[in-house]
């Protein structure tokens, strides 16, 4: 049976997490590949459910709502302070030398398992150097280390979603 969404897509036939990795490559290597693997597949089932929504009948034909605030949590490395802010989407915040913009806030409805996604852009503005991008992609709740900011002072992540786009 066919699916006429997504023509030659990933499927759970050609995808096999449990192949094996050659004993000559790191680890690191080792956790990359399976991760992209893993990231492939979900995100060929979330295409595939949202195609079989989007086909449907039904008046629900998406995955998530958009919202207008996201919350995040951030840590220093160095002092160990963890500090949670609130950041309207399109609205600059700061923390440490990191300069966080959210561009989108997406969550799940209610009736569906809990999820938030959020688009975020990171720069790093050290005193005397111009800002430099350091991130720019979806993370998602749930999975805070699927997409995640490698920085070696600050780690920042989303906890939720909120409000209601208006």
């Amino acid at each position: 049976m066919g699916n006429s969404c997504f023509p030659g897509q990933l499927t759970k036939k050609n995808l096999k997490l449990n192949d094996l990795i050659p004993h000559k490559i790191s680890k690191r290597t080792a956790i990359k590949h399976l991760t992209l693997k893993l990231t492939a597949f979900v995100l060929s089932q979330v295409l595939w459910v949202n195609c079989v929504y989007g086909q449907s009948g039904s008046s629900y034909t998406g995955l998530f709502i958009d919202t207008n605030r996201a919350v995040l949590q951030g840590l220093d490395k160095t002092t160990a302070r963890v500090s949670t802010f609130e950041l309207k989407i399109n609205e600059r915040g700061t923390f440490g030398t990191l300069i966080i913009n959210v561009r989108a806030c997406r969550k799940r409805p209610p009736t569906e398992p809990p999820e938030s996604a959020a688009y975020v852009e990171v720069l790093d503005k050290k005193i005397g150097e111009e800002p430099t991008n350091l991130f720019a992609g979806w993370m998602f709740a749930s999975s805070p280390t699927l997409n995640s900011l490698e920085h070696p002072v600050y780690d920042v992540w989303v906890l939720k979603c909120s409000g209601s786009k208006t």
